[in-house]
This record gives structure tokens, C-alpha cells and sequence, in this order.
């Protein structure tokens, strides 16, 4: 793995789909599929799956690349997908879980208290109970 151990790669979901069983080495129009990430409403995120690449192959002036999709959490061998001409834009790097800075044990965590007299009056309207 080159990464580092706080990094996995993901891969769009939608590569998931036996539609995209193989892009861009099958297709004229296959370019023009979007990988969105998240949504233009921003209502879905698409986290993708966990993947690996398999082999990097020259395309026009970029590259494809075949990868192997771990549809499963278990990254068992029978529960994999494997995909042909998958173009840089359906990959994506998420951090690994607990590995961010506000995970640590010693991150700072302090209540920012503000005084009232920094308050508008307008704004301290509110009753609040003692």
C-alpha cells in the first residue's frame, strides 16, 4: 500500500453497477459519465466503497485504471468487483476512522465561553432558567 495509514481510497459507488461493468474500453460515450460525490441539492454524500488499484493504463492524454472494489466491509476475496477503464475522477481519499486530529487523546477540548457584555442587547432577549 503506498498510502499513508491514515488515508484509504475509495472508489465511487456507482462503480458498483453491472452497467459499469467496463467505461471507457467499451464505450464512445462512456465519457461522459459523472462521478458526483455529493449531490448539486447536497441533500446525498457518497462516501464509496474501499478499493485498490490494480494497474494504471495509458489513455489518450491520461490514464485508466483497473481497480478491485471491496463491496463488503469483511475484504473477503468472494465479495470483491472488479472494473476496466476507470477514469481519476471516481477515486477519492477519505481518512481512515479515528485517525483525525480531534481523535487524539490529548486534543484540546475547551468550552468558549463569551461574555454577556459582548452581546448586543438586541440579541439577549432570550430568558434562560438559573
Amino acid at each position: 500500500n503506498p498510502y499513508p495509514s491514515n488515508l484509504v481510497l475509495h472508489c465511487h459507488s456507482s462503480l458498483q453497477s453491472k452497467t459499469m461493468k467496463t467505461l471507457r474500453e467499451t464505450s464512445d460515450n462512456a465519457g461522459d459519465v459523472e462521478f458526483l460525490w455529493v449531490d448539486p441539492l447536497k441533500v446525498i454524500v457518497d462516501y464509496g466503497r474501499p478499493c485498490d488499484i490494480l494497474k494504471r493504463v495509458p489513455y489518450e492524454d491520461d490514464f485508466l485504471y483497473e481497480v478491485v472494489i471491496f463491496v463488503s466491509d469483511t475484504f473477503e476475496d468472494d465479495k470483491v468487483v472488479k472494473r476496466k477503464g476507470v477514469p481519476l475522477e471516481a477515486f477519492r481519499f477519505f481518512d481512515t476512522p479515528y485517525t483525525k486530529d480531534y481523535h487524539l487523546r490529548k486534543a484540546f477540548r475547551h468550552f468558549i465561553g463569551l461574555p454577556n457584555e459582548l452581546i448586543p442587547s438586541a440579541w439577549r432577549d432570550l430568558e434562560f432558567p438559573n
